[in-house]
């Protein structure tokens, strides 16, 4: 059976866990979590102890007694009652409607806007090849030399 023991003092080692459940029963494991970036102990841990009836035992006996100054909170991992409810539930607040938000003139989250986004405008998209604007000319005395030049047939 797997047992969670809980509300741990960070200075109880894996050994103090073992010993305290050995008064019971055989224990195939002790382990208590740590945080891996600092490697202090989360304030629990999990026993393995092969007999139900001795695992029942221990956490009869162990649940509320004191381990280097704390309380314990032991109990049968995945243990709970037949609603299928946490025996301590946590007390949340009721649900209630959420507003409705105000956007722009009058209008609410959720309505149609003005405008379809998804709709295309109509022309070319900036930035793009397809431009239908004409391309500006070049200016000037070589630009007119240039011009000459095309109209007269001469490569260059």
């Amino acid at each position: 059976m797997n047992i969670y023991v809980g509300n741990l003092s960070f200075n109880v080692t894996e050994s103090d866990l073992r010993e305290a459940f050995q008064a019971f029963g055989t224990v195939e494991k002790a382990a208590i979590i740590t945080d891996k970036g600092t490697g202090q102990s989360r304030g629990f841990g999990f026993v393995e102890m092969p007999n139900r009836e001795e695992a029942t035992k221990a956490v009869g006996a162990l649940n509320g007694k004191d381990l280097k100054g704390r309380a314990l909170k032991v109990n049968l991992e995945g243990k709970t009652p037949s609603n299928g409810r946490r025996e301590d539930p946590v007390a949340l607040p009721p649900l209630r409607p959420r507003p409705m938000l105000r956007i722009g003139r009058g209008a609410t989250k959720g309505a149609t806007p003005p405008w379809n986004p998804l709709e295309r405008l109509p022309g070319p998209r900036p930035g793009s090849r397809s431009s239908t604007k004409p391309k500006p000319r070049p200016t000037g005395p070589a630009a007119a030399a240039v011009s000459a030049a095309a109209a007269a047939g001469i490569d260059r």
